[in-house]
């Protein structure tokens, strides 16, 4: 038996939404010793011209490659009504596939519930804050996450007596720029809001920051919350109040699914839940943002956490302080590795100070003050060190794309391009031309292979002779069939 791969389809790893759920399907094949190939196209039928050609991408993937699909549905059918996203999928069958964020009728989907969670939020906005004038940046008209959001929204509005008015209504597309516009359009309508509540955490920071550089204050004119629960928002000043959807347990659930339906049987859709994280930006003051009677380790834990978790409660039992704190270092790093949520360790060592026993000890009270400010150090390096990385890697990119642009011949830009992968640290990459064009403008019938690992440059067959090969190492390909 082969290798089993998964496919995993979606629009853009830039948005923390998308990474994270990406880091739990690859948590979740490592364990299963899965491969995992990303297919990175774009938003379906989006508005935006360019974006349409990155969805070739999503043609590439079928059972010469995977063995099943994942698709980050939420990400790439922002624009779909719910019967293009069936056909979406009627397109891929018989491949076996799990959507995510969407439920397709007739296909295994894992979806979160938020309109609890909106519904919460809105209601400690309102007992808590005192906010009565509310405005709203929603998703794109027919999104059915957003939909059911916006309905939560309006129904505890009416719960309250309260009322939207229209002006006050915007529709987003869940990235930053319809944050920064929304925000716009509302301030240059002149009518009055307190309270601002956006469909997702990249529009609900946008426009904080855009309501901050407009002199608008957060939260004391305006409070602002968002949903998700993507790490950039613990970070903003004022930390971001959201509703917390569990990313990365849609994708551990999406490869579990998945499993189900490759081993033969039938998974049941699942439906995760959400939390409301409350942070400065709706008004809150600073508090702990950790579980400090939690007495077991949490559902979310790892079982590799869950083993840390026991032997550091018995180096804090042997008062091992040493071995303790470089057990938590190591630990931490371990998370980290994985793309886990290193936050969740201020919660693992609630659970570490009650199996030890709990003492009120003046060494151990310091010994897990320390501990704490360790986990927050870590975090604090690892954001850090995210961002510089980001940053170089953007001016490598922009270094490169010069390089490219100024290559006019064929063979050149291939030098070239191999030249800036090895910049990038990447040993090697496959580079297809799509011709051929047929009908449907963002589907070529024909992919010729130009460019392939260590630099090889294959041979141009004749393409009259379309060459139809297995997994790897096929030259040019009809896309067709």
């Amino acid at each position: 038996s082969h290798q089993r791969m998964i496919g995993v389809l979606t629009a853009d790893l830039t948005d923390a939404y998308q990474a994270a759920v990406l880091r739990g399907i690859e948590s979740s094949a490592i364990e299963k010793e899965a491969g995992v190939v990303c297919f990175f196209g774009s938003r379906i039928d989006s508005p935006v011209v360019t974006e349409a050609t990155a969805n070739i991408a999503h043609r590439i993937a079928d059972r010469r490659n995977v063995d099943g699909l994942i698709v980050i549905s939420t990400a790439i059918a922002t624009f779909l009504s719910a019967e293009r996203v069936r056909e979406f999928f009627a397109e891929r069958r018989p491949l076996p596939q799990v959507s995510v964020g969407v439920r397709v009728p007739g296909l295994p989907s894992v979806t979160v519930d938020g309109s609890d969670g909106v519904a919460a939020v809105v209601r400690h906005l309102i007992k808590d804050h005192g906010r009565r004038r509310f405005a709203l940046i929603g998703g794109p008209p027919g999104h059915a996450e957003a939909e059911d959001r916006k309905r939560a929204f309006l129904s505890t509005l009416g719960e309250a007596a309260l009322d939207l008015d229209p002006r006050l209504c915007c529709s987003g597309t869940f990235v930053q720029e319809a944050g920064v516009e929304a925000v716009k359009r509302l301030l240059s309508g002149g009518v009055p809001f307190d309270a601002l509540v956006c469909m997702n955490d990249r529009m609900a920071i946008a426009a904080a920051e855009t309501l901050m550089r407009s002199g608008v204050k957060v939260p004391d004119d305006v409070a602002v919350v968002g949903f998700d629960g993507i790490e950039e928002g613990r970070s903003i000043t004022p930390p971001l109040t959201t509703v917390e959807q569990p990313l990365h347990e849609l994708g551990v659930s999406a490869v579990e699914m998945l499993w189900t339906v490759l081993d033969g049987s039938t998974p049941v859709d699942r439906v995760l839940t959400c939390s409301v994280i409350l942070r400065e930006s709706c008004g809150c003051l600073p508090k702990r943002n950790y579980r400090a009677r939690l007495t077991e380790p949490p559902r979310e834990a790892s079982d590799t956490e869950r083993a840390s978790i026991a032997e550091l409660s018995d180096r804090v039992r042997a008062g091992n302080t040493e071995g303790f704190i470089a057990g938590l270092n190591s630990a931490l790093a371990t998370t980290a590795v994985a793309g886990r949520d290193l936050a969740r360790w201020n919660d693992y060592l609630s659970v570490i100070r009650h199996a030890s026993g709990g003492g009120a000890a003046r060494s151990e009270v310091e010994l897990f003050e320390f501990a704490r400010v360790l986990v927050g150090e870590t975090i604090n390096r690892l954001q850090a060190a995210r961002r510089i990385a980001a940053e170089k890697r953007s001016a490598t990119l922009r270094s490169i794309s010069a390089s490219l642009a100024g290559a006019f011949e064929l063979p050149l830009l291939l030098e070239r391009l191999e030249a800036g992968l090895s910049r990038l640290g990447i040993s090697g990459g496959y580079l297809a031309l799509f011709e051929g064009f047929g009908s449907r403008e963002s589907v070529p019938e024909w992919s010729r292979l130009v460019f392939a690992p260590g630099g090889r440059r294959p041979a141009v067959q004749d393409r009259s002779t379309p060459a139809v090969g297995g997994r790897c190492g096929v030259e040019e390909r009809s896309l067709g069939s």
